[in-house]
């Protein structure tokens, strides 16, 4: 791994999604990304940092957010695991590496120690929803959010965190909101859960935060958000929907299976101290 394969332009972008394409369910959402590299804007891009070689047997396609404190890896077998080590501490220090599960297998095979070191690890579950998933109307209030909502989402955002032991992600939630990008469902004349919607690459659009507030449980409505934002993204984009669930998490995969997702991936995250990597 060389200075060199950082040097990332929109032509790296292009080559570095066609290379995960049909590679890494677990990094699909990173395709699009990818996909729409030159469009996005700078202050969006500032805080990531990618890296991209297509060698045969050997490529790697690596994104940094120094934001949240995550390396997305996926990586062949011939790679040069063992290389990673002076970028991960001498500048990336991650809190987390996501990787698929292909990639885990090679990097333990290959070089185990810095897998291996990770104070927690979290098996991970991909799962879309297959366009031609028939069904009536989901029961249930699912409309876009409104901007005077961004504050009641930040709280829901916060609690999520917690409950799954993460730093706060702080999403520009009025951003999101004027893009068209979020969703919400009442209980009543109260919020009761959101879900985000994202960008397509063509085939799938990766869904994030869903989530329903703990007095709101058992209530169905998690079901209403997995089967409104699918139907919503296939209307839109004529793309399936695509979540990333933690394997532990058995409601959520029943919910999301119930709802006509079907697992299409499987993956690692690897959760590190402060000071591993000093």
């Amino acid at each position: 791994m060389s200075e060199a394969g950082f040097s990332f332009d929109s032509q790296s972008a292009a080559d570095a999604a066609d290379f995960l394409d049909g590679r890494s369910m677990v990094l699909r959402w990173l395709v699009a990304f990818l996909r729409h590299f030159d469009k996005l804007p700078e202050e969006s891009l500032s805080s990531w940092r990618f890296y991209w070689r297509g060698d045969p047997g050997a490529g790697c396609a690596l994104a940094h957010s120094f934001r949240n404190g995550t390396t997305y890896l996926f990586a062949e077998a011939g790679f040069d695991f063992e290389s990673l080590r002076r970028f991960f501490c001498e500048d990336f220090l991650p809190e987390r590496i996501i990787v698929d599960r292909t990639t885990a297998e090679s990097w333990r095979g290959a070089a185990p120690g810095m897998l291996d070191a990770a104070g927690r690890s979290l098996e991970l579950r991909v799962l879309a929803r297959p366009l031609e998933t028939g069904g009536g109307k989901a029961a249930g209030p699912f409309r876009m959010a409104r901007g005077d909502e961004a504050g009641a989402l930040r709280q829901f955002e916060a609690m999520h965190c917690r409950e799954i032991g993460l730093e706060e992600i702080h999403s520009d939630f009025d951003s999101l909101i004027e893009a068209g990008l979020v969703y919400v469902v009442e209980e009543g004349d109260e919020l009761a859960g959101y879900v985000c919607s994202n960008l397509s690459d063509g085939k799938y659009v990766h869904v994030s935060g869903l989530y329903i507030a703990p007095a709101y449980r058992g209530s169905r409505l998690g079901a209403v958000l997995a089967t409104e934002i699918a139907r919503r993204i296939a209307q839109e984009h004529g793309a399936e929907a695509l979540v990333d669930v933690y394997s532990d998490n058995t409601p959520a995969i029943r919910t999301y299976i119930e709802s006509g997702y079907m697992i299409v991936g499987e993956g690692l995250e690897a959760r590190y101290h402060s000071d591993m990597w000093r």
